[in-house]
């Protein structure tokens, strides 16, 4: 069991690292220092940052997965899970800043890393709203569509969203992103999407 535990506390460090020093400049000695260990002990677990940041990032994608998994499984509609799902991303992650900001850093920003951590938490938030759109669709809530494309057009419109958001936070010299607009502007175009994924309008013709 003692494996496991000292990864997990690997991945925390790295967390506080990423949120004190930004991903690309943190180090394998600052994530050794934050767990009073040597750096060359990390190395008998992960062979480099890289590996550290990628599992540390897909742990806390999982964890909100898990989250809204079960805040929205007593909800009876595809539209109501949708809707708690991104007023839960911006509850969930507006403590965890770094997360959000480092995605929108990724979307304008080379470097492998980011894009590899990027492209991997953009296809599981795919999947996830692929799954409520699925719902939507088998329980006649929504019109049959392809939901993996659905999934994608509107995963598209939310990360232009947010990546707008950045950029004006960028050229105003601001050091945090506006949450609240950012909640609101993606409830918004949800709105838009469930209204025209909606099987209520075919049934009134």
């Amino acid at each position: 069991m003692e494996k496991p535990d000292k990864k997990q506390e690997i991945l925390d460090a790295a967390m506080h690292c990423l949120a004190r020093y930004g991903m690309l400049k943190s180090t394998m000695d600052d994530i050794a220092r934050v767990m009073g260990l040597k750096k060359a002990s990390l190395y008998y677990y992960y062979k480099n940052k890289e590996a550290i940041f990628t599992d540390a990032m897909e742990r806390e994608a999982q964890r909100f997965h898990d989250v809204a998994f079960e805040r929205t499984k007593t909800q009876s509609t595809a539209a109501e899970k949708l809707m708690t799902t991104i007023k839960l991303y911006y509850e969930y992650f507006r403590d965890r800043a770094e997360w959000l900001e480092l995605n929108a850093q990724a979307m304008v920003d080379n470097h492998s890393l980011l894009q590899d951590i990027h492209k991997r938490n953009c296809k599981g938030n795919r999947d996830f709203l692929a799954h409520f759109i699925r719902e939507g669709i088998d329980n006649n809530e929504f019109r049959t569509i392809d939901a993996d494309h659905a999934a994608r057009v509107l995963h598209l419109a939310l990360e232009s969203q947010h990546l707008e958001t950045y950029r004006q936070a960028a050229e105003n010299r601001e050091n945090k992103l506006d949450y609240q607009k950012l909640e609101k502007d993606s409830l918004f175009i949800l709105d838009i999407f469930i209204n025209g994924l909606s099987n209520h309008k075919q049934d009134s013709k």
